[in-house]
């Protein structure tokens, strides 16, 4: 199941469509499964995870961390995620873009 797949996993990926069957997908429940070691990464659709749940998550300590390519409200990031970061940036790494979609030829580099 799902929830056994979770609790067993050391970086958890979401990769998938916002449905109504995928909204907070990964909830306040099931991130609970989360080993406290685990990274969470979400670069599909951002109302699959549930942020508030994620933050609470992360100013507790009960997983390791994050990497947001998407939010749940959009451009608008969470203002508790961005107090986190600020204080706590080694917990979040906010990811910049989606490579595969945006650079087909590869990420464009400064050099």
């Amino acid at each position: 199941s799902q929830d056994q797949m979770v609790a067993n996993i050391d970086i958890l990926s979401i990769n998938c469509p916002h449905t109504p069957s995928t909204f907070h997908l990964m909830n306040a429940r099931r991130l609970k499964l989360l080993k406290p070691d685990a990274v969470i990464i979400n670069t599909s659709r951002g109302e699959v995870l549930d942020e508030n749940a994620l933050t609470n998550m992360l100013q507790h300590k009960e997983i390791a961390g994050a990497g947001l390519d998407v939010y749940e409200r959009g451009r608008e990031i969470n203002p508790k995620l961005m107090k986190l970061q600020k204080a706590k940036p080694i917990l979040i790494k906010f990811l910049r873009f989606h490579v595969s979609a945006s650079f087909p030829m590869g990420i464009p580099t400064t050099e």
